[in-house]
């Protein structure tokens, strides 16, 4: 499979570490957010992350991706959940797992890749149309990164 070269944006200055963390409570359940902008992992490019780990009765009982219970117990993040794993070029491996979910029927997975709900299966399909839209999509990402105050 081939991998698309994407470097369209203007670049991110890359920071070793760069994190925000949030809680939230309903009931006996609490949550810690952590959203991450940074190079951690030295490759080169920031990448976002939005992660967290779930405590019912001050224990843990979950963690990593959990971005259903994020939602329901921080909702005010809730629009941040969609850019997990976009890096500052564009989300990671945007045509080949958004191809890759959509030739495989998966339909909500590949709209996920894409960061695009409302994608018909032939817009996934479609490298042209992919790479069209992700100027704007880039830019709104951009926003929703500085709007958490993070540094591009």
């Amino acid at each position: 499979m081939k991998t698309h070269e994407i470097a369209i944006f203007e670049n991110s200055q890359t920071v070793k570490a760069q994190d925000k963390v949030f809680f939230g409570l309903k009931g006996r359940q609490e949550v810690k957010v952590v959203i991450r902008w940074d190079d951690r992992c030295g490759n080169g490019h920031n990448t976002f992350s939005v992660t967290g780990t779930l405590f019912e009765n001050g224990r843990n009982v979950a963690s990593g991706c959990i971005h259903e219970t994020i939602a329901e117990l921080k909702p005010s993040l809730a629009k941040y959940i969609k850019w997990h794993l976009v890096n500052s070029n564009a989300p990671l491996y945007y045509i080949e797992n958004t191809q890759y979910h959509a030739k495989c029927g998966n339909l909500e997975a590949a709209r996920r890749s894409a960061v695009w709900p409302d994608a018909s299966l032939e817009d996934l399909l479609s490298t042209e149309k992919l790479m069209e839209r992700l100027p704007k999509l880039m830019a709104e990402f951009k926003r929703d990164v500085e709007d958490l105050g993070f540094e591009w």
